[in-house]
C-alpha cells in the first residue's frame, strides 16, 4: 500500500493503490502515520508524499467509509495530526486529481507541488456529507475561506492552473515533474539546522491553532541564540 524510496536525507513515499484510485484505506493510514514514526528516528531530514500512477488521492475508500465510516474518520484525523506534529518537513507532491479526503492529506503537508494534471475537489456537500469538524479546522486554519467555501459551499473543482493563487499549491509544474521539483525544494535540507526546522513547524502550527505559547517560544529561541555564541 506503501511505497518509500530513499533519495539521499529525502524519503519519498508512494500511496500505491492505483487500483482504487489510491483512496485511503484505515490500514493504509495506519501504515503512513507507521511510516513516519520510523522516519523520525532514522536520517531522514525531509518526507515527499506523492500517489503511484496518475492519482494523487481518491480520498476515502468508499467501501470502508460506508461500511467502518467513523472508523475510518479516525484514522484520517489520526493521520492529519501526526503529518502536522511531525518535525520533518513534508512536501505533497500532487500527481494528479486529489479529491475529498485526499485534499486534506495534501494540505496537511507543509508545501504543496502539483503537476498541471492536478485539480482539487471535495464533494462532501454534493453527496449530503456534513464534513467532519477536525478537517473543517484543518482547511480552514491553512486555506483562504474563499478557497474552502469554493470547496464546499458551490463544489467547486480548483484546477492546477488556479492551485496556487488559492493557497493550495507553491507551484505548478508541467505533468510528471511533481515528485522531481518537490526533491528540487529539499535538495539543501542537509545544509539546515534540523532541530531549528521542527521547533520552527512547531511554533507554525501553534499560530495556526491559535494557541502560541510565547514564553516557551522565547526560551527555545534562547538556547539556539546560545549555541550561536558557543
Amino acid at each position: 500500500m506503501l511505497v518509500t524510496d530513499r533519495r539521499g536525507a529525502v524519503a519519498v513515499i508512494s500511496i500505491d493503490r492505483p487500483e482504487r484510485r489510491n483512496a485511503l484505506s484505515i490500514g493504509l493510514m495506519a501504515a503512513l502515520v507507521d511510516q513516519l514514526d520510523a522516519l523520525e528516528h532514522d536520517d531522514t531530514r525531509a518526507v515527499v508524499l506523492t500517489g503511484v500512477g496518475s492519482v494523487f488521492c481518491a480520498g476515502a475508500d468508499f467501501e470502508e467509509l460506508r461500511s467502518q465510516g467513523s472508523v475510518l474518520e479516525e484514522a484520517l484525523a489520526a493521520l492529519t495530526d501526526r503529518m502536522l506534529a511531525s518535525p520533518l518537513p513534508i512536501v505533497g507532491a500532487v500527481n494528479g486529481p486529489c479529491v475529498g479526503g485526499g485534499v486534506e492529506l495534501a494540505v496537511a503537508c507543509d508545501i504543496r507541488v502539483c503537476d498541471a494534471t492536478a485539480f482539487f475537489e471535495i464533494p462532501a456537500t454534493k453527496l449530503g456529507v456534513l464534513y467532519r469538524p477536525d478537517g473543517l479546522d484543518l482547511l480552514a486554519s491553512r486555506l483562504p475561506h474563499q478557497t474552502v467555501a469554493r470547496l464546499f459551499h458551490v463544489n467547486d473543482r480548483i484546477s492546477a492552473g488556479e492551485a496556487v493563487g488559492a493557497g493550495l499549491a507553491a507551484t505548478v509544474v508541467p505533468a510528471g515533474e511533481a515528485v522531481a521539483a518537490a526533491l528540487g525544494l529539499v535538495d539543501h535540507q542537509q545544509d539546515l539546522q534540523a532541530e531549528v526546522v521542527a521547533a520552527t513547524k512547531a511554533r507554525l502550527r501553534e499560530i495556526e491553532k491559535r494557541s502560541v505559547d510565547v514564553e516557551g517560544w522565547h526560551a527555545e529561541r534562547a538556547r539556539f541564540m546560545e549555541r550561536l555564541a558557543e
